[in-house]
């Protein structure tokens, strides 16, 4: 089983000590986000854990626990997009981030790094130029750091249709979105990076652009030297090729602010939940409660003999 860190909250900028203390004491507890009450206790011996996947907008603080998942493969997909303050409320300068990403790249070798410029959004001013120019500048930096570049366009949930109509911000047409790909496809391929979206319904084949799998289980074979038995996560929209993997952060929990967040219902709950993280707990926020019910998810390898190339 692969584990997801996290799809819905940004653990390794914020969460760090907490999951770094969860692999030392071998598990993990997370409550269902729609039955509140049920906990899954998830084991996280390294015979039954295949690899991990952590998301984050920012690694900086999150390098000196590494060493705790030495045991595990893993690989970041790592947003950096050409946002501002306005749209992305991070706490460090842009340019400290890059360097982070940089910095990682050369610790753990660049194919596990991936670049995410998600999600890809306009306004009155970000326009196709603005990502072009944008996009340009972070292949210049990142091209020799990145194993590829993930991108998608932004998803109007209806949880975030007020702060998009406060910001002006527009979810790119048909034919700006062919007009963005082409440019984004056409940068790429200057500095050698290949470019795949992300749980995009829109064809992109002719912009010289694949569907991409952000838990992808031909990356951790290439990482391993194994092959894995594992089927599609029909737990994610039906865009979404990602293999199964188990999630373990909780929504309302990340602080970056940013508008155009699904994770995050508002800022207010999301403060009051960190309020309530303690690093020390087994699960995210809070502590059990007598009320929980606690079950222990089975969790099984899905990996299968060394590929043929006799890694």
């Amino acid at each position: 089983m692969f584990l997801s860190v996290s799809r819905r909250t940004d653990i390794p900028a914020l969460y760090g000590e907490w999951i770094a203390n969860r692999f030392r004491e071998g598990f993990v507890c997370v409550r269902n986000p729609f039955a509140v009450h049920r906990v899954s206790k998830v084991l996280l011996a390294p015979d039954k854990i295949d690899g991990i996947v952590f998301w984050t907008k920012n690694a900086i603080g999150f390098a000196r626990y590494l060493d705790c998942f030495s045991e595990y493969p893993f690989y970041f997909q790592y947003t950096i997009n050409p946002y501002g303050n306005d749209i992305e409320r991070l706490p460090v300068p842009k340019e400290n981030i890059i360097d982070n990403f940089i910095e990682l790249s050369g610790r753990l070798g660049k194919s596990r790094m991936l670049w995410r410029y998600d999600p890809i959004l306009c306004s009155d001013a970000i326009s196709t130029e603005y990502h072009a120019q944008w996009f340009e500048r972070l292949c210049q930096k990142l091209s020799s750091h990145a194993g590829k570049c993930i991108i998608s366009f932004i998803d109007p949930y209806k949880k975030i249709e007020r702060q998009m109509e406060t910001n002006s911000i527009k979810v790119p047409d048909r034919q700006q979105m062919t007009e963005l790909a082409r440019l984004i496809s056409g940068i790429a391929g200057k500095y050698g990076i290949i470019v795949e979206t992300c749980c995009e319904n829109a064809d992109l084949a002719d912009c010289g652009i694949a569907p991409g799998r952000c838990i992808d289980d031909a990356l951790f074979s290439s990482i391993t030297g194994f092959k894995y038995k594992a089927g599609r996560d029909r737990n994610q929209r039906k865009e979404c090729a990602c293999v199964e993997s188990i999630d373990v952060g909780q929504y309302d929990t990340c602080t970056n602010g940013c508008i155009y967040c699904y994770a995050s219902s508002n800022r207010k709950i999301a403060r009051l939940n960190t309020s309530r993280h303690n690093p020390k707990s087994p699960l995210l926020v809070g502590e059990l409660e007598e009320d929980d019910i606690v079950t222990e998810r089975t969790v099984e390898s899905a990996k299968l003999e060394r590929d043929s190339s006799g890694r």
